[in-house]
Formats: structure tokens, C-alpha cells, sequence
């Protein structure tokens, strides 16, 4: 069993951040013992290898046809008429 340093140094993060990663409230399983904090080793690697980012390769987007855009603009979006119902005018598409 790991103390909070201990874990917090597996994780390379401060020991208060361990507390806030601890269950209930945080995703990561502990044992509460009085006011002591004690995490399984397994529990704290299994949780950093969940946190791993891992490089996506993106695809490059096709450039649009205007015929689609202009589709697309005839339709009216969910949200426009969400704004028309409640009475409030939505920004044209050229402001930003």
C-alpha cells in the first residue's frame, strides 16, 4: 500500500492533488483509514495508464464544394430556431 506521497510521486503530481483523486469524489480507488489516505499500487498505475494520451492521426478535411455550403445555409439549424422561438435574433454567418 502506497502513502500519498508515495502515490503522488508515481504520478508525478503534488500530494494535495491526491486528494482530490481519491474516491468517492475522485476517480481513483483509496483506502480511509482515520485521516489517512492509502492507495493500491495497481490502482495507481491502472489510473495512470488510463490518463495516457496517445497521438491521432487526423484526417485532412476535403475542401467544400459551394453547392454544399449553400444547402447547408438554406436549411435552418436547430439553434436559429431555438433563437426565432425565444425572440432572439441570431448573429448573421459573416460576424463573428
Amino acid at each position: 500500500m502506497l502513502t500519498v506521497k508515495q502515490a503522488a510521486a508515481l504520478l508525478g503530481v503534488a500530494p494535495r492533488t491526491m486528494y482530490s483523486l481519491a474516491a468517492p469524489a475522485g476517480p481513483l480507488p483509496c483506502y480511509r483509514i482515520g485521516r489517512a489516505l492509502r492507495f493500491e499500487q495497481t490502482d495507481v498505475m491502472a489510473y495512470r495508464e488510463r490518463c495516457k494520451c496517445v497521438p491521432v492521426q487526423r484526417a485532412q478535411a476535403a475542401p467544400l464544394r459551394s453547392f454544399m455550403i449553400r444547402a447547408a445555409s438554406t436549411e435552418e439549424s436547430d439553434l436559429r430556431k431555438t433563437f426565432r422561438t425565444l425572440g432572439i435574433k441570431p448573429r448573421d454567418e459573416g460576424c463573428h
